[in-house]
């Protein structure tokens, strides 16, 4: 997956686009309790979110606190990038008194990527999001 301060936007997917969204399942009680064992625990969990979207050849566009927002080409590397990334996230060892849990969500149909962040903005990376209005009330619903 490019950086988003180098992608064009142009290796982003449009058209028809496969979306991946993500988020830890009661992470603001764990955060209250457990503060710098939940600090390791997300730098985990984001590294295997990662790992897994770009090994199936998608691209984290947004990421905000514990929840990944990821596109893909095509729906068969969306699904494989999440069971890749379950099955890791299951096997895993967490600092935390109860295992982490993360809940995934996917939805396919047409969206475009645009930039919000221009090019020459000096030492500020670019950032992409999707727009279209299936997107739209998909995002709306998984919140």
């Amino acid at each position: 997956m490019p950086d988003p301060s180098t992608c064009s936007g142009r290796d982003l997917p449009t058209g028809t686009v496969t979306f991946l969204y993500t988020d830890i399942e009661g992470s603001a009680p764990l955060w209250e309790r457990e503060p710098s064992q939940m600090r390791m625990a997300l730098a985990r969990h984001d590294a295997i979110l990662r790992a897994a979207i770009i090994e199936q050849g998608g691209h984290v566009y947004k990421n905000i606190g514990d929840a990944f927002q990821a596109a893909f080409a095509l729906p068969a590397q969306a699904v494989e990038a999440a069971l890749v990334a379950q099955r890791r996230l299951s096997a895993e060892t967490w600092p935390t008194s109860t295992p982490i849990r993360v809940r995934m969500g996917l939805h396919i149909g047409p969206a475009e990527a645009q930039m919000i962040m221009p090019k020459r903005a000096r030492g500020l990376k670019r950032l992409f999001r999707y727009f279209g209005r299936r997107w739209r009330r998909s995002t709306s619903r998984s919140s």
